[in-house]
This record gives structure tokens, sequence and C-alpha cells, in this order.
């Protein structure tokens, strides 16, 4: 479009696999409306005019939809967008299970990416995902290109156990129904030696303490609860998701004899070396 917004005049629609003729703007701004719809295991997207500069005015949104039982792993290859302290200028931001309109932005620390540093390998809550990519009136850069894969939510329900798959799930007891009084729970999550561990919780209800002395989850960044903690979590507040710096994560949810909620399901998958090692 002929002009900086979605109401200036239309200067051409265009689909197929026909190059669209050289086409110039009667003044500084172009409204660019890109994206696709994708419904396949696996693809890439790319910055409109990647590895040229992206254009001003750009407004893409890519939905990305896998098969019922799968989540979706996003990877940004390269990443150049102009920056701005608070992404207000260019910037790419995700919608998890939703749409634009009625979605949930991807993650709780970061919620829009702009500048050079790449966005961290982010994993969806369900199997649909809006990517959204936005460029102003100023500055361009030569934007991004990101792909993506699906695999199979493998989820576990029990109490603890030990798992080597290379991505998957699991539950709290009884879950999504209250979970047990007097509960404990280690569970032994194992990869490859020099691959990591990207977490994630689709859903977090534990009873809620100020020191989280009650009922807990507690992460811990090796193979055993004597490793480092990561972090202790209660409470209604969603974890964020994070990584693992070694192969091995251990897992231990506690509860009390009084307080019981509906509990947690937390994902993982592995970052790094693509076969196991058991």
């Amino acid at each position: 479009r002929d002009g900086s917004s979605s109401s200036s005049p239309l200067l051409g629609t265009f689909c197929g696999t026909d190059m669209p003729p050289r086409l110039q703007s009667t003044q500084r701004s172009l409204f660019v409306r890109c994206g696709a719809t994708m419904t396949s295991p696996t693809g890439v997207i790319v910055s409109p005019g990647h590895p040229n500069t992206y254009p001003h005015g750009a407004n893409c949104t890519w939905f990305i939809s896998v098969s019922p039982g799968s989540l979706i792993r996003l990877s940004f290859d390269s990443f150049n967008l102009e920056y701005h302290t608070n992404c207000n200028l260019d910037y790419v931001e995700l919608y998890d299970n939703g749409t634009v309109e009625t979605g949930t932005k991807l993650g709780r620390y970061l919620y829009y990416w702009c500048g050079t540093n790449r966005p961290p390998v982010l994993l969806s809550h369900s199997n649909r995902l809006w990517v959204r990519f936005h460029s102003d009136a100023t500055v361009t850069r030569r934007g991004f290109t990101a792909h993506w894969d699906a695999f199979p939510l493998l989820c576990s329900s029990g109490c603890g156990g030990t798992m080597f798959s290379a991505s998957g799930g699991f539950s709290s007891p009884n879950y999504p129904l209250p979970y047990h009084p007097n509960a404990e729970c280690y569970w032994s999550l194992r990869t490859s030696p020099g691959s990591q561990l990207l977490l994630s919780f689709s859903d977090f209800h534990l009873e809620s303490s100020i020191n989280c002395d009650f009922d807990y989850l507690a992460l811990y960044n090796g193979p055993n609860s004597q490793a480092p903690l990561l972090g202790t979590f209660c409470g209604d507040a969603l974890p964020a998701p994070g990584f693992t710096t070694t192969s091995a994560l251990t897992v231990v949810f506690r509860s009390d004899s009084s307080v019981t909620r509906t509990g947690f399901q937390m994902l993982w998958s592995q970052i790094g070396e693509s076969n196991l090692t058991l």
C-alpha cells in the first residue's frame, strides 16, 4: 500500500510463484502485509527482503499449526532489527495457543525482540503459534531467518521417574485433578553429554507461601538434588522458561499435609547434541 497504514491506497496483491513487477510509492512510507499459514511439521520463516533490508511499514503474520499432541520449537538462525529500548519500532512478537488478537504472548521474561541479539530457542505450549513482524517508517535492517520443528508431547503424571527422551513432559500426580497431600516425587532427565535442556511450564498451581515452605517444585542443575539449585517455585505464577547448563536435570516436588491444588505440567526439549547416549 502506498503509505504507512493498512488504509493507504493499494499498489498490488500478489501470490503464487510469479515475480511481482517493480513498484514505486509516491511517498516515503510503504505498508507491506506478508506472512503465511503453515501446517507442515518443519519449516522456515524469513523476513521480507532478507538477506537485503526489509521494507518500511511491514506487518507480517505467520501462523504455524502442527498435529494435535505436538508442540512447536522455534529457533532463530539470524536476527538484525532496528533497536529500541522497549522494542516499539521494529520488532518480532510471538503468540501462543490462539490468534494475535486472543492468544497469549509467549515468554514471561521477553515479549518483544529487536536489535541484534538472537532470541532464545522458544517452545510453544500448544500445537499452534503465531509469529508477527512489524517495521516502522524509519530505519530498516537485514531482518531475520527462523526455523521450526514439531515433536510429540510425551507426558507422564506419575510420581517421579527417569527419562532419556530428547523432548517430552510430565505433570504432578493426579493432574489435572488436585495432587495428593504428603507427596514426594523425584524426576531425573538425562540427555547426551554436551547438550542442554530447554524448560517451560504450560500450567502451574501449587499452594502458595512466602518462602515456598509448604508445597513446592525445586529444579536442580544436575543428576541429583545435591546439584546447584536453579529455582524453587510455588503459588500460581507460571515459572519463566529457562535452560540447564548441564545435560541432566533433577526435579523435586513436595506437598505438605494440608492444602492441595491442581499442580503443574512441565515441558522439556534437548538443545545441542542430537544423539542420546544412555
